[in-house]
């Protein structure tokens, strides 16, 4: 509950929208709450690109906290305009 009430907090905003509870696990969705902060912040959702793909599922595309389990490791993310 703590990540969500984050969430909610980062937004200004309930975020109802945004989450569901599984038995007793909050299921957060992590990019509708990136993509809302972002059009809150004035970026056009045009100009905005989902490119899906989970990195512990895919650990040979991306770097994965948790396929690693816990063994550092590093991932860059560019922004530009």
């Amino acid at each position: 509950r703590e990540v969500v009430d984050a969430a909610s907090e980062l937004l200004h905003e309930e975020i109802e929208a945004f989450y569901s509870i599984n038995g007793d696990k909050y299921m957060l969705d992590l990019t509708g709450i990136v993509m809302r902060r972002f059009e809150q912040l004035g970026v056009r959702m045009e100009y905005m690109q989902v490119v899906g793909g989970c990195t512990k599922c895919h650990p040979d595309i991306y770097w994965s906290h948790r396929a690693t389990h816990g063994i550092r490791g590093s991932m860059a993310t560019v922004i530009c305009l």
